[in-house]
């Protein structure tokens, strides 16, 4: 899909769209009607628009079989359904995508602003807009992961584009933040720490099957997942290292002697899966056990730094630093794994 009334290489603006026939308007034209193409030549509701392009295509006599009357019919209707949802919408939130990509285990990640854009307003039965122009926290390739400088880079940087943000939402009379997230699990979680809960935010999870990629799958787990924590003597320790398994299992041999005289927690559900987040009352489900958790722990030891390594879906990363009260919560070091061993990333 492309503007009608822009030219992709100049950038000038050019009206480029042109009427198309769903039935010819002559006998002899793609998909002709002998009794009807007087009757349709000019009537509106035969009539669709395409660029030259795209016109030349469904009219191309090699391919009138694949564009038929029908499907032609049937893409008029859904575009006119579309328009009509957006014109007939009431109560509606301007909303700003929130997009950060990174690469993980070495793998560049891409998100689409406009399938993020389409998806808010599918997700949202068109009760929010999102604007044009997404905010987009872009890591690059460079530095790796692996190199020491990464975090305390991206750390400044996250800080000043968060600062940009809020002065956006400020001026632009924003009133919701969608977020996409596929970058590495500190990362998301400081993101998330910096917009805090201010602002109505929905977090969206990348599903691993089906074709559409940010919707929620038609028939979620009707149970849903049940998240729950183990929590040592928090008086007997200054620090604790907690175990966060929601995507997988963290075997207590991979991260003790880490943080040393430290005791062992954690916080998971009983079969961690890369999928578990397949609706979004997971989500809140997820954000009221863990808010719940770190209040626990303030309450009975302020001072206590917790040590978190976690295995969890991006969507969830992002609310662990979002459900963060800068003056009601522990410490919370966030600890990653690379090149197969964990490293000290950041501090929230």
């Amino acid at each position: 899909m492309k503007p009608l009334d822009q030219n992709f290489l100049t950038g000038q603006s050019v009206v480029l769209g042109e009427y198309c026939h769903i039935v010819a308007d002559s006998p002899q034209g793609p998909r002709g009607d002998d009794s009807r193409n007087t009757e349709l030549a000019k009537d509106p509701s035969n009539l669709i628009v395409c660029c030259s392009t795209c016109h030349t295509t469904i009219d191309d006599s090699s391919l009138t079989g694949v564009y038929s009357i029908g499907l032609l019919r049937s893409w008029k209707e859904e575009h006119e359904a579309h328009i009509r949802r957006i014109y007939e919408a009431r109560d509606v939130e301007r909303s700003i995508p929130l997009i950060i990509v990174g690469s993980i285990a070495s793998t560049p990640t891409s998100i689409s602003e406009k399938s993020a854009r389409a998806v808010v307003l599918k997700k949202s039965s068109y009760s929010r807009f999102p604007s044009h122009e997404a905010f987009r926290i872009d890591l690059g390739s460079r530095p790796l992961e692996s190199d020491p400088v990464f975090y305390r880079v991206h750390e400044s940087s996250i800080i000043d584009q968060m600062d940009r943000l809020s002065r956006r939402i400020a001026q632009e009379g924003i009133q919701h933040v969608d977020v996409f997230g596929l970058a590495p699990i500190p990362i998301l979680a400081l993101v998330g720490y910096k917009l805090g809960d201010r602002i109505k935010t929905t977090v969206h999870q990348a599903q691993r099957t089906g074709d559409s990629t940010w919707l929620w799958p038609p028939s979620p787990n009707p149970e849903g997942p049940s998240f729950s924590y183990t929590l040592p003597n928090l008086m007997a320790f200054r620090a604790i290292c907690l175990a966060v398994e929601i995507s997988g299992v963290i075997p207590p041999s991979e991260i003790s002697g880490l943080v040393p005289k430290a005791g062992l927690g954690t916080f998971g559900v009983p079969s961690p899966s890369a999928s578990i987040v397949d609706c979004e009352s997971v989500l809140e489900e997820f954000s009221n056990e863990w808010r719940k958790m770190l209040g626990e722990i303030h309450s009975a030891s302020p001072d206590i730094v917790v040590h978190v390594f976690a295995a969890v879906p991006n969507s969830l990363a992002f609310e662990m630093g979002r459900s963060l009260h800068p003056h009601a919560c522990p410490r919370l070091v966030l600890w990653t794994k690379v090149n197969g061993s964990f490293i000290n990333a950041l501090t929230l």
